[in-house]
């Protein structure tokens, strides 16, 4: 009676962890971060991190005289930047 009932609750800690760790992972899936011109979203280039975006809007607004740029998360608009 013992060994069933530990069986059952390592059963149920296995799906507790199932649940867990699916939960986990859906919440860590990729984001795209993208940066265009105010206006021009079909000039979008894409990058892998929301900081590596954000330098690139606010280069690119350095070289095009402060024109605001959007940083889009999984193409939304996140936050304009200009310079």
């Amino acid at each position: 009676m013992c060994a069933n009932s530990f069986s059952g609750t390592v059963n149920e800690h296995s799906a507790q962890n199932r649940v867990l760790y699916s939960q986990l992972r859906n919440s860590l899936m990729f984001v795209s971060w993208s940066v265009y011109p105010k206006g021009q979203q079909f000039d979008a280039e894409y990058f892998t991190s929301e900081d590596h975006a954000v330098d690139v809007a606010y280069s690119w607004s350095a070289e095009d005289h402060g024109k605001t740029m959007i940083v889009a998360r999984d193409d939304m608009e996140w936050m304009e930047v200009s310079c």
